[in-house]
This record gives C-alpha cells, sequence and structure tokens, in this order.
C-alpha cells in the first residue's frame, strides 16, 4: 500500500538526463482508474507517462532485464501491485499501444476475488476486483510479468517464520501451478519486512521490490529494490526531466519526507 501522505510532485526542472545510477528506476502503480484514491492513478495521466518516457528516449524494459542493464543507464520498468482489474481493461491496451513490458504482482489467495485482503475492506481505499487465473494467463500471453504479491496479502512482520515461508512459496507453487512458470520476482505487501522477511524473500525470488521511494542505486540488494510510488507523480509532465539532478533530488526529499514521518507515526 502507498503512504496516504503528501502532495503530488510538480514537473521536474527540464534537462539533460544524467548519466548514472540515479536514472535507472523502478514505478510502482496499483490502480489505473478515476477514482482519485492513493492507490490510483488516472488512465489519462498513466498515458501521458508512457508518452512521456518514450518521448525523452528512456527505455521501458522489464523488470529482470532492467537490473542486467549498466549502473549508467537510463531505463525504468513499470510494475503494478495487487492485480486489480484496471490494469487488464486500462493499463494493458495503452502499454500494448506504445510496444512496453510490465510486471503484474497478484495475491495468489484472491485472484477473482476483491482487494478486501482476508475480507477487510482497507479505509479509504476502493474495494476493485481482482483478475483471475484465465485473464492473467492472458496477460502472459501479452509479455507481462507475473509476480508474487504473496497468498494473502498480510502484513508479513506480524506472521510466525511458519507464515512467512507459506506466504512467499505458497504463492510461487500457485503461480507455477496455474500459469505453468515460477515467479522470480516478488513484492512485499505494504512494504513490511525486516531482515529476517528479507532473508526468506531471497530464498525464494530472484528479486523483491520494497516501498522505498528510491531509485537504484549502483548496486542494489535483490531482496531490498525501492520503487517510485506512481501516486507522487500525478500530473501530465510528471515524467519529463527523466533522470536530471532536479529530477533526483525531488524524489531524495520525498523519500526522506516519508522516512521521517513514519518515525513519527
Amino acid at each position: 500500500m502507498v503512504s496516504t501522505g503528501g502532495a503530488a510532485n510538480q514537473a521536474p526542472t527540464a534537462g539533460r538526463a544524467m548519466k548514472g545510477p540515479s536514472a535507472r528506476a523502478i514505478m510502482t502503480y496499483h490502480s489505473i482508474d478515476p477514482s482519485g484514491s492513493v492507490i490510483s492513478v488516472r488512465p489519462e495521466i498513466f498515458r501521458a507517462h508512457l508518452e512521456a518516457l518514450v518521448a525523452q528516449n528512456i527505455p521501458v524494459v522489464s523488470l529482470p532485464k532492467l537490473l542486467t542493464l549498466p549502473s549508467t543507464a537510463a531505463a525504468i520498468a513499470i510494475t503494478f501491485d495487487d492485480g486489480l482489474e484496471s490494469v487488464l481493461k486500462e493499463a494493458a491496451p495503452l502499454l500494448a499501444e506504445y510496444g512496453l513490458p510490465a510486471t503484474l504482482f497478484v495475491v495468489s489467495d484472491a485472484t477473482g476475488r476483491t482487494n478486501a485482503w482476508q475480507g477487510r475492506p482497507e479505509p479509504g481505499i476502493p474495494t476493485q476486483r481482482t483478475l483471475d487465473w484465465d485473464e492473467l494467463g492472458d496477460l502472459t500471453q501479452q509479455g507481462w510479468t507475473i509476480g508474487s504479491h504473496t497468498r494473502s496479502h498480510p502484513r508479513l512482520t506480524r506472521c510466525t517464520k511458519a507464515q512467512v515461508h507459506d506466504e512467499l512459496e505458497g504463492s510461487a507453487a500457485a503461480i507455477q501451478s496455474r500459469l505453468g512458470t515460477r515467479p522470480s520476482c516478488f513484492a512485499y505487501p505494504f512494504g513490511d519486512l525486516n531482515s529476517d522477511i528479507a532473508s526468506a524473500a531471497r530464498q525464494t525470488y530472484a528479486v523483491s521490490c520494497t516501498t522505498v521511494h528510491l531509485p537504484l542505486d549502483h548496486k542494489p540488494a535483490p531482496e531490498l529494490l525501492p520503487r517510485l510510488d506512481a501516486w507522487y507523480f500525478r500530473n501530465d509532465r510528471a515524467l519529463m526531466g527523466w533522470g536530471t539532478a532536479a529530477w533526483r533530488s525531488r524524489i531524495v526529499w520525498r523519500h526522506r519526507l516519508r522516512r521521517a514521518r513514519r518515525l513519527f507515526q
């Protein structure tokens, strides 16, 4: 889940993209819809994001491929958490129009149900339908990477060691059984983890994504990958100036603000 605090970023100052680790990043989306919720980006803004990346010649690559690129490369991987229906209805057609890949992290026990995890709606989050296995299979046919977001979307730090293992391994096994490929990518629900959970994720998946709002650094730990939260890029020029000093400064400022707010809470 994304943080609920703060305002949307303004467009970064245009300029030459930096050659350095700050120009590689993973973007996190949840839902593409007009509701205005903290997990939502409007369809027209999502299109503007794609247009901005294409206009700046920023390669959009799969998450696994992003990590094989040199640290000096300017590139982005697009990811979606939760497996919500709007991904198939709104995001997939736009990505197909531009010929761009993406990764979708699914909650394996909740496929074809809703995002009211464990039957409890999240305050301020619209309850939405989740994609079923047939629909997820359709996305794989379109070239999407399907990753794990656990079996039931719990806060993993509140789980026992056995429960953590079941959430991680059980989800991977279910995805392999239903889609034919064992997932290599994982995203921590709510960004909730500690060193033991990160270690468990490292044993199960090749890469695991957090909610730390930063670009990739020179040699990111594969079990602790940061991602940029799309909620902070909710205007039609928010991704212009990709990789510039102003772009990075704005992201680092937001990261520090989020961290301070969480420490205060």
